[in-house]
């Protein structure tokens, strides 16, 4: 055996996990579910998909035929077809994400869930309740902590270079017409920006500085006429 091929020496999980990939489920194949795809496909000794749960037929059976998977219309179909699964991915819309949650968590199924994880606190806190009862990880997708620009800003800030830091301001800043995406409708999404992009906000915030004691969110004037707020700070 070659010396690169020797998983003796790793650790426990990671020998575990290069012997036996993490087997994936992923809920939701709209837009955001390519990307998870693409990363899922980039890691082909760690993890492997092995179903697909979206309602929508047309875009059921093209997922089925690009990934090779079988699909399954809501996730009690796919826990019924008993099928070996350690995580899950949820892209489906915010106020479907505790209940599809809730349901993987109880089935034993670590769960990774696009954000918002819930569009309200009392359907945050029946998932986080679950997820301590049943030990398993329940998390966030926090895309900005793991870009190499922030992983640099955070080297820098823990080398000491900069000193104390006593102010930090990030800000979203691109134009998005949302009239016609699922986050303008408040039943869906639970709110506009800041529930949107606040989410990637505070988690920049403590990824870089450590715990947050308090969050303020205000609304500014609404440019799109819409039902929930485009603008914010």
């Amino acid at each position: 055996m070659k010396p690169s091929d020797d998983r003796s020496s790793l650790p426990s999980w990671e020998r575990v996990s290069k012997l036996c990939p993490v087997r994936i489920a992923l809920l939701g194949a709209g837009g955001i579910a390519a990307t998870h795809f693409a990363a899922i496909a980039s890691l082909p000794n760690d993890v492997t998909l092995v179903a697909v749960v979206e309602p929508d037929a047309q875009r059921a059976i093209a997922a089925s035929a690009r990934l090779g998977v079988p699909t399954f219309s809501d996730v009690g179909e796919l826990l019924r077809a008993g099928l070996s699964i350690e995580g899950a991915i949820v892209c489906t819309p915010p106020n479907t994400h505790a209940s599809i949650g809730i349901a993987l968590l109880e089935a034993g199924i670590a769960v990774l869930c696009e954000k918002p994880l819930a569009p309200n606190r009392a359907d945050l806190h029946r998932m986080l309740a679950t997820a301590d009862r049943q030990n398993r990880s329940l998390m966030m997708a926090s895309k900005f902590r793991y870009s190499e620009d922030l992983i640099l800003a955070k080297k820098l800030i823990e080398s000491g270079e900069l000193g104390e830091i006593v102010l930090f301001r990030n800000a979203f800043t691109a134009a998005v017409d949302m009239r016609d995406r699922w986050n303008s409708v408040r039943e869906v999404s639970g709110g506009g920006v800041i529930i949107d992009n606040g989410t990637h906000s505070v988690d920049i915030a403590r990824y870089l500085l450590g715990p947050i004691r308090e969050v303020v969110a205000t609304e500014t004037h609404r440019v799109q006429g819409l039902d929930v707020e485009d603008t914010a700070e």
